[in-house]
């Protein structure tokens, strides 16, 4: 079973990432999905089984809960069940945040409103306004 949910998750990329707000520079990890386009829900159960595995082993360490970022875009189709997936991982785990791509003109109803509800979690939801699409640099939300 871990076998098939790191295939599926083999697009995903890891890498530290550039200082978080009030986190040291060693602190954050980022965990980019956004070229992974679509995902199922499924698959962010299992980004939450990881996390919650590294926590454990952070904390057997003697080490805090690692921080983790998670960046979406609306190329990855969330719906419904993927945005009550991610509700429920920020709830069980506080070191967790969301980055969104600014790109949501192609998005669902229901994708829309799931942001809605992400954003709702002040400091723990953000859209990404650091980089602009096609190298363009522009930095506006776009909605359908």
């Amino acid at each position: 079973r871990y076998r098939t949910r790191r295939q599926k998750l083999k697009r995903v990329h890891v890498d530290p990432e550039d200082p978080l707000p009030r986190w040291n520079a060693s602190d954050g990890s980022l965990w980019d999905l956004t070229q992974a386009g679509p995902i199922t829900p499924e698959q962010i159960e299992a980004v939450e089984i990881a996390i919650a595995q590294a926590e454990r082993q952070a904390e057997k360490l003697g080490h805090g809960a690692p921080r983790r970022r998670l960046a979406l875009a609306a190329c990855n189709q969330l719906g419904r069940g993927h945005f009550a997936y991610l509700a429920r991982l920020l709830d069980k785990h506080p070191t967790v945040s969301v980055r969104l791509d600014l790109d949501w003109s192609s998005a669902s109803d229901a994708a829309l409103e799931g942001v809605k509800q992400l954003l709702g979690r002040r400091e723990r939801c953000s859209f990404d306004v650091r980089r602009g699409r096609g190298g363009d640099g522009e930095t506006i939300l776009k909605l359908p």
